[in-house]
């Protein structure tokens, strides 16, 4: 057999008997051992993974003549994958997201790789050359283990030390708004307020969202960036928070914004765009301080 491989164990070479020959010296290449057949025209090799290619000879012998002539040939060892080098990527990771994970390939011989996570349940693992993604579950947190080892024609290489990874919560976000999602170009500004979890973590984001100096978040219709319509612009507002771990989620609501009504005459009556019914108003204050107010909603 030529070639073989590296870790096989059981690989016969043989000759014709020689008339003469009441022995047999076999030479191996480096490494290889004689399992069985030692002196005899046939022998049992195995080829540890330190085995090398090499001269393979036999030649035949008498107490009378010494040795015969030597019978030789190339024998080919195909090496079996080495350790890959050590595996990076992130450690602490959130459910849901997708993570890369590499490592360099200094092994000319392997191109495929068995990459194996640990339970299985953590995530999908998408990949099976030096680098893959995997998308952690969003049904797992805790621990998980990441291994890979080298795999070629002549099978499968040292496993890696496994890399330990911690599989992070993350936030269930909502927004349940406490404010109104119809409102008209020239109306006053609204406070966002309903994303949980709330605190530190949380912040709103969209067309015409700014933060206070107090710290609260509103919705600006009059922003020269939100554009109202007859039919009702709208605009999405994300809620997002990130949690302790650095995990995010979010949520999106829908803010509509009508046309200015500040042409119409006050007092006089104007069409709610929230329920679309019509209130009287009326007048407050004078001069340029003067505003329109519904009389009732």
């Amino acid at each position: 057999k030529n070639p073989v491989c590296q870790g096989e164990s059981s690989v016969s070479f043989s000759i014709p008997p020689s008339e003469h020959a009441t022995n047999y010296s076999w030479s191996l290449p480096s490494g290889a051992l004689i399992v069985s057949g030692a002196g005899t025209p046939t022998i049992v090799a195995s080829f540890p993974v330190s085995s090398v290619s090499g001269i393979l000879s036999v030649q035949g012998y008498n107490n009378q003549c010494g040795f015969g002539r030597k019978s030789s040939m190339i024998l080919t060892v195909n090496p079996l994958p080495v350790l890959p080098s050590a595996v990076t990527g992130p450690v602490q990771v959130c459910q849901s997201e997708t993570s890369q994970y590499s490592f360099i390939n200094n092994d000319p011989n392997t191109t495929n790789f068995q990459w194996v996570i640990t339970p299985s349940s953590s995530g999908t693992l998408t990949g099976t050359g030096a680098q893959v993604s995997v998308a952690w579950s969003d049904l797992f947190t805790g621990v998980a283990f990441l291994t890979v080892r080298g795999v070629n024609g002549c099978g499968s290489g040292p496993i890696t030390l496994p890399v330990e990874i911690k599989v992070n919560y993350r936030p269930q976000v909502t927004y349940r708004t406490c404010h109104d999602l119809q409102t008209t170009k020239n109306a006053r500004e609204i406070r966002l307020t309903g994303g949980t979890p709330s605190g530190q973590g949380g912040s709103f984001s969209g067309t015409g969202v700014v933060q206070l100096p107090d710290g609260d978040w509103v919705f600006q219709p009059n922003s020269g960036a939100v554009t109202g319509s007859s039919s009702g612009t709208p605009y999405t507002i994300t809620y997002h928070y990130t949690n302790t771990f650095g995990c995010h989620n979010e949520a999106i609501n829908n803010i509509k914004v009508y046309l200015s009504n500040s042409g119409q005459p006050c007092p006089g009556t104007m069409t709610d765009v929230r329920d679309g019914r019509e209130y009287p108003t009326f007048l407050a204050g004078f001069g340029a301080s003067a505003r329109c107010w519904m009389a009732s909603n």
